[in-house]
């Protein structure tokens, strides 16, 4: 991750992990929050943008995550509304969308900070709570404003 600091904004340059890659910018006020997606195992993250996020193997994604099992090509989308609401909706998912080991019924989903988000798989009792590093399962996380 890059950072470039500029007065009151941080600005997002660019974003590669061998498992994803995303190349946005965006700025961000001093006293906001954002919030994130944290994998369960490796702790990788993804920052979300404002508005829509979209997440899957496809090259057209907002975050394109290879790599991982059970992934469709655009698999679902996480709509953040400003510092306190974010949206999941299923798109194209084969294996559907887990919101704290619960399949999605429905097409949309709001979340809050903490909730596991599973991409084709969940967390099984037989893992013991592990996650292997090729599922995609995140905890959505939000940062403390920065001062």
């Amino acid at each position: 991750m890059q950072y470039q600091r500029k007065n009151s904004s941080c600005q997002l340059v660019t974003l590669t992990h061998a498992a994803f890659h995303v190349h946005c910018t965006f700025t961000m006020a001093e006293a906001d929050t954002y919030w994130y997606l944290e994998h369960k195992t490796t702790g990788r993250t993804i920052i979300l943008q404002a508005g829509e996020n979209t997440l899957g193997r496809h090259s057209s994604c907002t975050f394109t995550l290879s790599g991982y099992e059970f992934l469709s090509r655009r698999h679902a989308k996480l709509i953040v509304r400003g510092n306190s609401r974010v949206i999941v909706e299923q798109m194209n998912a084969l294996n559907g969308v887990f919101i704290n080991n619960r399949r999605l019924d429905g097409n949309r989903f709001p979340l809050i900070s903490e909730d596991t988000i599973g991409l084709g798989v969940f967390i099984t009792g037989r893992q013991n709570g592990v996650v292997p590093e090729k599922h995609a399962i995140f905890v959505l996380k939000q940062s403390a404003p920065i001062l």
